[in-house]
């Protein structure tokens, strides 16, 4: 198994575990750590897997958190796999791999809740638009497959 791999299984075992910490907890604002600790999670897996495809295809590039950068080192005249296109039309539509690379946070964009402030006014919920529960679920598991059929149809070639 490749390193890549090992880093892409990693990550998405951490993001099992951070649900199901999520499910255990009952404090809005560590809720919101947790889910934007998936997302962190979420969003290296997905990096370390377009590493690995760009291995797979024995493509030189810098690991990158877009299919484009991947899709820019294949040489001219070499065509571009089907994955990647799929890749590249999950990030650029309306998808739940869009929304995920959205999901990016700029530390300066943060806002604070002050109506959720706790009492001790030191832990309080932002306002930059944290996904729901559902919506992490389903970034998890559409991740998953995603790998898992890239993956076989790596092994069948």
């Amino acid at each position: 198994m490749s390193h890549c791999q090992n880093v892409v299984n990693q990550q998405l075992a951490w993001c099992s575990t951070l649900l199901e910490r999520f499910a255990a907890e009952s404090a809005p604002w560590l809720k919101e750590a947790l889910l934007q600790s998936l997302t962190w999670h979420l969003q290296i897996a997905y990096s370390a897997f377009l590493q690995e495809l760009a291995e797979s295809q024995r493509l030189s590039c810098e690991r990158s958190s877009s299919i484009m950068t991947v899709i820019s080192a294949i040489p001219s005249g070499r065509g571009c796999p089907a994955e990647f296109d799929e890749l590249k039309s999950l990030e650029l539509g309306e998808s739940w791999l869009s929304v995920l690379l959205a999901r990016a946070t700029n530390p300066a964009a943060v806002t604070i809740n002050p109506s959720a402030q706790q009492p001790c006014n030191v832990i309080a919920v932002s306002t930059t638009g944290s996904w729901s529960l559902a919506e992490a679920q389903q970034a998890l598991l559409a991740l998953t497959q995603l790998i898992e059929r890239n993956r076989a149809l790596g092994q069948e070639c």
